[in-house]
């Protein structure tokens, strides 16, 4: 399998991480604010997932989410609500980050 398709699999992966993390957070009664933005985080890296196009664009994206991801299903899994919102702060500014320098 050559890397490109590694890489398509992992921004699946993520894309799939953070369906978790709402489903998660839903069921662990956060706030529906919180929820909103796990899904706009969500869309963004989908609609990010066009610009990856090497790579080493690939390896930006896994550096950039890929920790922060499992953190976050862990805090929503153990219903920590304020460590949800500080990582979703944080996973944001890097999707947002990485789209901007994709896009350049």
């Amino acid at each position: 399998m050559g890397e490109d398709a590694v890489g398509q699999y992992r921004i699946i992966a993520y894309i799939d991480d953070m369906e978790e993390a709402m489903r998660l957070g839903k069921k662990s009664g956060f706030k529906e604010d919180l929820i909103g933005d796990i899904k706009n985080i969500h869309e963004e890296t989908v609609d990010m997932s066009s610009l990856l196009e090497t790579e080493e664009h690939y390896d930006k994206l896994k550096t950039a989410l890929e920790d922060l991801l499992g953190r976050l299903k862990e805090t929503c899994l153990n219903n920590d609500e304020k460590g949800a919102s500080d990582l979703v702060d944080e996973l944001g500014d890097k999707v947002k980050r990485l789209t901007e320098e994709l896009s350049e």
